[in-house]
């Protein structure tokens, strides 16, 4: 092989790798960034999640305290019932409950 065929085929080589590593780090780029934004897209997803777990228990206690607030205002009045009150002692009772507030 003369030289000239063999420098002209080396400039050939030489170009082909460059365009090959090119062309393999703009894949590589394009690949992270994908990576990247689906790796943000499950955390938002995973946040969201969390979000509305939240909410959901935020709810479920709500829901418990209305119920244990009815159960309190009924066992009261059962209580007062059971033990009435002698008119005058029942205004100073309400109006020390009132004072209280």
């Amino acid at each position: 092989m003369d030289p000239a065929t063999a420098k002209h085929l080396a400039d050939e080589i030489a170009f082909l790798l460059f365009v090959l590593i090119s062309v393999g780090f703009v894949t590589v780029l394009m690949l992270l960034q994908h990576q990247r934004r689906t790796a943000e897209l499950i955390h938002k997803q995973i946040e969201d999640q969390d979000q509305s777990n939240m909410g959901k228990r935020l709810e479920a206690i709500e829901g418990q305290l209305q119920d244990l607030r009815a159960l309190m205002h009924s066992q009261i009045i059962q209580q007062d019932a059971a033990q009435p009150l002698p008119p005058s002692t029942a205004v100073e009772n309400l109006q020390h409950r009132v004072s209280q507030k």
